[in-house]
């Protein structure tokens, strides 16, 4: 399956607008929130192991924050699906039991 030249082109430029897009993210919060990255955790690890080589004007504290930050989100992202996915199977088992329950019923009944 082959693409055609505009195709192309509008795959390039969104891609582009998008690398610049998150460029400018990465830029501005770095330089305005003490250098400190807030989107891309591959550049926090850059600058902590920069921080850890003691080059000057960078915070190895900021930086494990950020990195600390992170995965803390991660973490409860991880509960919320573990605990999602238990109510989910106690709703089941509930209405399983409810289902079997009711059939014992009927056939008492009979």
């Amino acid at each position: 399956m082959t693409s055609s030249p505009t195709t192309e082109n509008i795959v390039r430029y969104a891609l582009l607008g998008m690398m610049a897009a998150t460029g400018l993210v990465d830029a501005v919060s770095f330089l305005s929130l003490g250098r400190v990255f807030t989107a891309n955790m591959t550049g926090n690890v850059v600058i902590l192991a920069f921080a850890t080589a003691r080059i000057p004007g960078l915070s190895i504290a900021r930086s494990l924050t950020a990195l600390l930050f992170d995965q803390s989100k991660r973490l409860k992202r991880m509960i919320q699906q573990i605990a999602s996915v238990s109510d989910a199977a106690k709703r089941r088992n509930k209405e399983k039991d409810h289902l079997q329950h009711e059939r014992l019923r009927r056939e008492s009944n009979l």
